[in-house]
């Protein structure tokens, strides 16, 4: 759009003051509590010096998880059917409507268990680690209730409003919104091709530890989950 290309903000500016996608980085974590908040909180822990152990680690996978999905073919298919209306804002706007997809049929992601139930589960091991974030966080995240939202259009619409006045120069990302209907079958299906991918990756970096994921295969046909086969698996493989 001709006034985000006008506005004069570098690409990584943006991208790099814009906490995003705060859900799936929680269902990718691994069990272990610390390395899932770390990762949840990633975007906000810029340093590593002076971080507890495991919240450092997930703070590192956190990097890891951003940078192989930036360079994924799904997530780059993602991104040319934004680019045309939002230019280099693409790949903010499509982290918050992954999440969105991701919450609306949350349920096919993770055996069946509500959204609700997850954040709740979340939240009680994000205060068990709470203290151990900056004060400033820790204070600002007094829960992770809000992840609920994501499930909701308006919720959405919310986040990139946050976004907007985050920004250095306060670009209007809710602009966007039109783009989630129109593009909503094509970014499913990515997204469905993604996670299978996030998920070994987290795998091969935590080899010891388990994923939120379900024990599930996710296809090509627009991210439809599909039950494992090979029991005991919880490795999501492409169908």
């Amino acid at each position: 759009m001709r006034g985000l290309k006008r506005c004069g903000v570098p690409t990584h500016a943006l991208l790099s003051c814009l906490p995003m996608n705060y859900l799936a980085h929680a269902l990718l974590s691994p069990d272990d509590d610390r390395v899932m908040v770390g990762n949840i909180a990633g975007d906000f822990l810029r340093s590593l010096d002076r971080l507890a152990p495991g919240i450092r680690e997930g703070v590192i996978l956190h990097r890891r998880i951003d940078s192989y999905s930036n360079t994924h073919d799904a997530f780059r298919c993602s991104v040319r059917r934004l680019a045309p209306t939002m230019g280099h804002y693409a790949r903010a706007v499509i982290d918050v409507f992954y999440d969105y997809f991701l919450a609306r049929d949350f349920g096919r992601y993770a055996a069946g268990q509500s959204l609700e139930a997850f954040v709740r589960d979340v939240d009680a091991r994000f205060q068990c680690q709470r203290h151990l974030l900056p004060e400033a966080l820790a204070r600002r995240w007094h829960d992770l209730d809000w992840l609920n939202s994501y499930a909701r259009v308006d919720g959405i619409e919310r986040s990139l409003e946050r976004l907007s006045r985050r920004s250095k120069r306060g670009v209007d990302l809710t602009t966007a919104m039109p783009l989630l209907k129109e593009h909503e079958q094509g970014l499913t299906q990515d997204l469905g091709l993604l996670l299978p991918d996030l998920q070994r990756l987290v795998q091969s970096a935590t080899p010891n530890k388990e994923s939120g994921i379900s024990e599930a295969r996710v296809s090509s046909n627009f991210g439809t989950v599909i039950p494992s086969e090979v029991e005991g698996s919880r490795v999501l493989r492409r169908g």
